[in-house]
């Protein structure tokens, strides 16, 4: 049904830097000592950051919270330095420009809301493109054709602009794509996702 890329985020006055680059340059030159803050382990967001980590060449001291929403204050307050986010409850502070910064998103395309930030890759860290999606499931015995039906139905809901708008402002894109490539994209992130778990010897709280 829809997608929801990430933002990288950064306190502007406890990790004062402009750009990727510049994030990328620092924590080289301060090897594990920048504080990474997630939502906990084997979270979404935990996984964005392994994936960073490799992609980018660098080691930040990773800090697990309860929940995004305890990451989040702590990087607001300075005592944790980066974070990876949803867009929804950042966005707020990226518009008033003094408590957030982003510096980068982590879908294929940038997000409408901040047009001006750019991709992950655009930024220059290549295959880290990373989202979370929801979609709808059935129990298996349901006809192939009910479901197929429900899934136009649902196409035409999504692209209705109000609905698109709502959706947006969560944060959100609209995909409204089909069964099969939903199944395409659960294998391809089952894979995927899997490897940075076992790369990472990940574990789940």
């Amino acid at each position: 049904m829809v997608s929801l890329p990430l933002v990288l985020v950064v306190n502007p006055q406890k990790t004062p830097v402009q750009s990727l680059k510049d994030l990328i340059a620092r924590a080289k030159a301060e090897h594990g000592k920048l504080v990474f803050a997630t939502s906990g382990n084997g979270s979404s967001h935990h996984m964005a950051m392994e994936l960073f980590q490799r992609q980018a060449g660098v080691k930040f001291l990773y800090v697990p919270y309860k929940g995004a929403a305890q990451a989040l204050t702590d990087v607001l307050s300075g005592e944790a330095h980066v974070m990876f986010s949803s867009l929804g409850p950042v966005l707020p502070h990226i518009r008033s420009g003094k408590l957030i910064r982003v510096l980068a998103v982590t879908d294929t395309q940038r997000v409408q809301q901040l047009p001006d930030v750019p991709t992950l890759a655009e930024a220059g860290v290549r295959g880290h493109e990373f989202s979370l999606w929801q979609g709808l499931f059935y129990p298996a015995q349901v006809p192939k054709d009910a479901v197929t039906r429900v899934s136009a139905e649902v196409a035409e809901i999504l692209a209705m602009p109000d609905v698109a708008t709502r959706f947006a402002e969560l944060g959100y894109r609209v995909v409204g794509s089909t069964p099969d490539v939903m199944s395409k994209r659960m294998l391809s992130d089952y894979s995927r996702y899997g490897k940075i778990i076992r790369d990472a010897n990940m574990k789940a709280d």
